[in-house]
């Protein structure tokens, strides 16, 4: 809880969807205000709560400021650059800095007007975020770290987006914390560099592109042109620094995508299947059985 006994709520949250409609691309997750008292109150979760939760491409205009906001902030970036001010130091982020906004402390962070930067980022608080500070190595006096470009970890970040639903029960606040903390420890755990080696830059561009083209039915020749590589050399690639081949990895993309839909629209499964680049309502039917397990329409009932 904070000072006055309410769960953590951020005030720009409420303007977050509208900025982000100059980004190339933004996924915003965001618990809702009786979802966060039923986090608060379970009394399950408290040493780590993510109560919102992001990734904004190219953030063109990004930026914000607090002085009271009793959540941290985790920004991670991966690409462009942006600043940071608290008190009176500044920091120039570049890609692969990791970056947090302390909470209750004054600051302000912004993308760069010519490069702006893409991030990941989510709101945590918590007993826990104590240890993860330590073993992350931050502190009020350095709340920047290099950390590098790491794949793993904005694998998991897509994952976090995934979890969030429509409302959210005990099992996904579960889920939540699970991930947060998976993430957290990662952050802690990955060796330090400066710079991502040239074929995680590589990769890490394809998995982008595939975050993108959720909605196309590419081929593997198709993402390996758009990172310069054979597709021999890039499914060796991908699946080293990965650990899925590149096709099952944009499958999973796109089941993602399709329980998302299910769950937070009306669109029938047909429609669903059309987004994604289905043509055929069955290849899609059998698809999102063999990645979850149940058929559409199942998963949509919740049976």
């Amino acid at each position: 809880m904070n000072a006055k006994g309410k769960p953590p709520f951020d005030p720009l949250a409420k303007t977050a969807k509208e900025d982000a409609k100059t980004f190339d691309d933004a996924i915003f997750r965001f618990m809702s205000l009786e979802d966060r008292k039923r986090w608060m109150g379970s009394g399950l979760f408290n040493d780590l709560r993510v109560f919102q939760a992001g990734y904004y491409e190219k953030a063109h205009g990004h930026a914000g400021e607090r002085e009271s906001l009793s959540e941290g902030i985790l920004i991670y970036c991966i690409a462009g650059k942006g600043r940071f001010v608290q008190k009176s130091a500044t920091w120039r982020i570049t890609a692969g800095d990791l970056l947090y906004c302390f909470p209750l402390a004054h600051h302000r962070y912004e993308a760069d007007e010519e490069d702006p930067w893409t991030i990941h980022w989510m709101h945590v608080s918590g007993s826990r975020m104590a240890l993860y500070r330590k073993l992350i190595g931050l502190s009020p006096g350095k709340p920047v770290i290099k950390l590098g470009i790491h794949i793993e970890i904005t694998d998991l970040f897509n994952s976090l987006y995934g979890l969030f639903g429509p409302s959210n029960d005990e099992a996904r606040f579960e889920a939540i914390h699970a991930c947060a903390q998976h993430i957290l420890a990662m952050l802690a755990w990955v060796p330090r560099s400066s710079a991502a080696r040239p074929w995680e830059q590589q990769i890490h561009a394809a998995m982008a592109y595939m975050n993108q083209s959720v909605d196309r039915m590419l081929k593997l020749e198709d993402l390996s042109a758009y990172v310069g590589l054979s597709p021999f050399h890039f499914s060796r690639r991908f699946k080293s620094i990965v650990g899925t081949p590149p096709m099952k990895y944009f499958m999973r993309l796109k089941m993602k995508k399709a329980c998302f839909l299910l769950e937070s629209s009306s669109l029938k499964v047909k429609e669903i299947g059309k987004q994604l680049g289905f043509e055929n309502e069955y290849y899609f039917s059998r698809s999102f059985k063999m990645c979850v397990g149940t058929s559409p329409r199942n998963y949509a009932n919740g049976t």
